[in-house]
């Protein structure tokens, strides 16, 4: 079942104006799109962002992926996700390991060492 997210999690990403996609083993899968007015959910509270996080899968967007993550190949070259898929308009579905079940404390590591320059800023820090 939840191998099956993964597949849910690309075609949301895929969706047009989708802007965040996050699915991980104890979350369905989550994500955000554009809105007017006041904010809905917790992603969409943090403006100017590229990332608000990291799970199993993420969505990084085109300003993050391309940006401060240094690209697609980049991604790819790090060794830190199992599959990299490039997203239209340049962003990347980032996949940790396989299987859900796979994705513990090291795989979040791996991911967090190559994510943390999107990231926002720990609080006192």
């Amino acid at each position: 079942m939840r191998d099956r997210l993964a597949g849910v999690a690309r075609a949301v990403a895929g969706w047009p104006g989708v802007s965040g996609v996050l699915a991980g083993q104890d979350t369905a899968v989550d994500f955000t799109v554009p809105f007017s007015g006041p904010p809905q959910r917790w992603e969409e509270a943090v403006p100017g962002r590229d990332l608000v996080g990291y799970s199993w899968i993420t969505m990084c967007p085109a300003a993050a992926a391309g940006g401060r993550l240094g690209g697609v190949g980049a991604l790819r070259g790090s060794g830190a996700f199992w599959r990299v898929d490039e997203l239209p308009g340049g962003g990347a579905l980032l996949q940790a390991t396989e299987h859900a079940e796979q994705y513990g404390q090291a795989a979040a590591e791996k991911s967090f060492g190559v994510l943390a320059p999107a990231l926002p800023p720990v609080e006192g820090k």
